[in-house]
């Protein structure tokens, strides 16, 4: 029996337990990704996200449990070995690429550029982010309406800023006119080298007139 033959039954645990993983994580993290209500939206506010990385790191965890299952597999190697190099390579790519962004958005930040384009929309029509059934109701609806609702969003926001804007401009004029408490209070605490006193003629003077 040669050695490529000889079966190790702690790489066959290893390499079933990370398959098996990796297809349980891929079909979880689809249906949180694609189910009518997006419950990934529970633990997402643009940061970390365990639900949205599922499926990048059961990507891995599925060829990385493959490989180790097939070089226990005499065949697999001998077919393994005649294909060119670059295929290897070019399998690899997605399987780091997965890697990556699995360990990124666990640990650091889930990049929003990877959400469900419905996800971004939701956000500029001003939907709360951390509610599952009011995406739900959004994810439902068509595209042109989305953008309908984004459109109405931008327009209410930006008549609420200039409301606001007039309505605090007025203040601000009458707090900085003369007449306003504020400033006859100001005008009243002037210290008294300050203000404005009458001349009067040095008493020396008057006596030489005299």
């Amino acid at each position: 029996m040669t050695p490529l033959a000889m079966l190790h039954p702690g790489a066959i645990f290893g390499g079933t337990f990370f398959f098996a993983a990796g297809v349980w994580s891929i079909f979880l993290g689809l249906r949180l990704r694609y189910d009518p209500i997006p419950h990934f939206v529970r633990d997402y506010s643009g940061w970390t996200s365990v639900s949205l990385t599922l499926p990048f790191g059961g990507l891995f965890m599925l060829g990385g449990g493959v490989s180790i299952i097939g070089q226990q597999i005499p065949a697999w190697t001998n077919m393994v070995s005649r294909i060119p190099i670059w295929v290897n390579q070019v399998v690899a790519i997605p399987l780091f690429f997965s890697l990556v962004i699995g360990l990124s958005g666990l640990l650091f930040v889930f990049q929003k550029s990877l959400t469900p384009r419905w996800y971004r929309r939701a956000l500029k029509a001003g939907i709360p982010r951390n509610d599952p059934y009011v995406m739900g109701k959004f994810k439902a609806l068509d595209i042109e309406t989305q953008k309908a609702l984004i459109q109405l969003h931008k327009e209410h926001t930006a008549r609420t800023k200039q409301r606001t804007k007039n309505n605090t401009a007025p203040k601000n004029q009458e707090r900085h006119h003369p007449s306003h408490p504020r400033q006859r209070c100001r005008r009243s605490r002037l210290r008294p080298w300050t203000r404005q006193r009458r001349y009067s003629a040095p008493s020396w003077h008057s006596s030489n007139q005299g």
